[in-house]
């Protein structure tokens, strides 16, 4: 559990807290369905659609709402509506499930459940094997200021972890200057040692990351260095659904992890530190063509 929980999010598993039904889209919570103009870039006549970013390109109806994501290899991405769900799936079959959005008037993600599934080769039969519930909150200049997570694995032979992680993000001057990460997880692991071993634990860390950005102005305020960690970033990232950039692009991370887990009673504690450098690229009117590596493209 902890390795999907930290890789999803780069920390992960944000899930959490409990949503009002989807099948209202006029209530306090938000709509089930992406706002159009958010996947648009800039402003007025000068505004450019995002037309594809890493290996994706999007196709779009006539109301600006994404309705199909085409990549490269062996992934595949199905889009359905009623309710909207994206589903990722890899050439073994196994998927990453997107639902339960909910998005507020400027077209930023509020809420989703977050599957992955697993498929077993000889019976065909479909099981979730981890479910992350994911809420967002955004500061008066669209950013994004809080996550909040709770997780739910289901591993072999009765393996059972829950997690939850609370994020908070702090800017000053529109510049993401700092992320605090606090999460809580407990479960069974399983240990195969000549006859079957089960051993409940609990484990709890703290992260903070310090986070520097340069003097290159970023014009479109666009959100383009997944930071946070946050699941399908390439595809809701370049697409405005996780809020607006920094003032200035972020060039450099600085993170420290501690991480204190107690089984039978015996706690250990662990410190893990990491470095992120961060390259961008923008055309001459200012919007982003590559990021780390990967690129954003643009239609009219």
């Amino acid at each position: 559990m902890k390795k999907n929980l930290l890789s999803l999010f780069a920390l992960v598993g944000l899930m959490g807290v409990a949503f009002v039904g989807c099948d209202d889209d006029d209530d306090d919570n938000g709509q089930s369905t992406p706002v159009g103009t958010a996947s648009y870039v800039g402003e007025g006549t000068e505004a450019l659609q995002v037309a594809g970013a890493a290996d994706y390109t999007f196709s779009y109806d006539e109301n600006g709402v994404l309705t199909a994501i085409t990549g490269s290899g062996s992934t595949t991405y199905t889009i359905t509506s009623n309710p909207y769900t994206i589903t990722k799936t890899d050439k073994w079959g196994d998927k990453e499930v997107c639902s339960d959005f909910r998005f507020n008037e400027q077209g930023y993600i509020t809420s989703l459940k977050f599957a992955e599934q697993y498929t077993d080769e000889e019976t065909n039969l479909t099981a979730e094997v981890e479910v992350d519930n994911i809420s967002f909150g955004y500061n008066a200049d669209g950013q994004m200021s809080s996550v909040y997570v709770t997780s739910e694995y289901f591993g072999d032979v009765e393996s059972y972890n829950s997690a939850t992680v609370n994020i908070t993000l702090t800017y000053k001057d529109g510049d993401l200057i700092s992320i605090s990460k606090q999460s809580k997880e407990s479960g069974t692991e399983i240990d195969w040692d000549g006859e079957l071993k089960k051993t409940s634990y609990t484990e709890e860390y703290t992260e903070t990351t310090e986070v520097v950005t340069s003097d290159k102005e970023n014009k479109y305020r666009q959100l383009v260095a997944n930071v946070v960690g946050l699941p399908l970033f390439k595809i809701f990232g370049p697409l405005g659904w996780y809020g607006k950039g920094t003032a200035h692009y972020i060039s450099r991370s600085e993170s420290k992890m501690v991480t204190t887990k107690t089984v039978d009673g015996v706690s250990k504690e662990e410190t893990e530190e990491d470095i992120d450098s961060y390259t961008v690229k923008v055309n001459d009117d200012g919007f982003v063509t590559e990021f780390n590596g990967y690129s954003i493209e643009y239609a009219k």
